[in-house]
């Protein structure tokens, strides 16, 4: 549904899944820190069925936090928060 937020927590080893690929290839992706969640977790499924790439990750949380990028606003993508 546009403008939904998903925030997906603790999936912290690489053969946990809590959301399908297809669904991240949707949304805007905030990654905690992005060289973990790209090794474990619903990132790193969506990566390996290659509907994702690291580039396509919106920002790290530190990232939004600090300014640097704009955090997810409600609008037609599904937000994604790993």
């Amino acid at each position: 549904m546009p403008g939904t937020f998903v925030a997906a927590v603790w999936s912290r080893q690489s053969e946990k899944q809590e959301l399908h690929p297809a669904l991240m290839a949707k949304s805007k992706i905030v990654a905690d820190i992005l060289e973990q969640c790209a090794v474990m977790g619903d990132l790193h499924h969506a990566i390996a069925a290659g509907v994702v790439t690291r580039a396509d990750v919106h920002a790290e949380l530190s990232e939004i936090v600090a300014g640097k990028k704009a955090g997810p606003r409600i609008g037609p993508r599904t937000n994604h928060l790993r």
